[in-house]
């Protein structure tokens, strides 16, 4: 999970670690890119507003990646269709720790096989 406001990665990580989620956190997309080169995961979930990279370019070049796992977009608006081409799941804020879980479950059920 990336975002670079330390209290929203803090009460996302507590929130998936109860639903049972294993959560690496980074506060950066550069961040993100690295620690997926250097480790695989099953889902990335990005905040849309980060700095220097925006979640849509943390994506892009996710995407870059042999293998790259599904990407989840947290935004505060919804997307247009080239934004949701980048990701395979997106959801709005405000939403409840139980909508955020549900999306995660659904995209990595159906994720394509490796």
């Amino acid at each position: 999970m990336a975002d670079d406001e330390q209290q929203t990665l803090e009460l996302l990580e507590l929130s998936l670690q109860l639903s049972g989620f294993q959560v690496t956190t980074v506060g950066s997309g550069m961040a993100a890119l690295a620690c997926a080169q250097r480790q695989r995961f099953d889902l990335i979930l990005l905040g849309a507003q980060m700095s220097p990279w925006d979640g849509l370019e943390t994506a892009r070049q996710l995407r870059t990646l042999p293998a790259a796992p599904p990407i989840v977009l947290l935004s505060a608006a919804p997307l247009d269709e080239a934004a949701r081409a980048l990701v395979a799941a997106s959801l709005e804020k405000p939403f409840r720790p139980s909508q955020l879980a549900a999306v995660i479950r659904d995209t990595l059920a159906h994720r394509p096989e490796a």
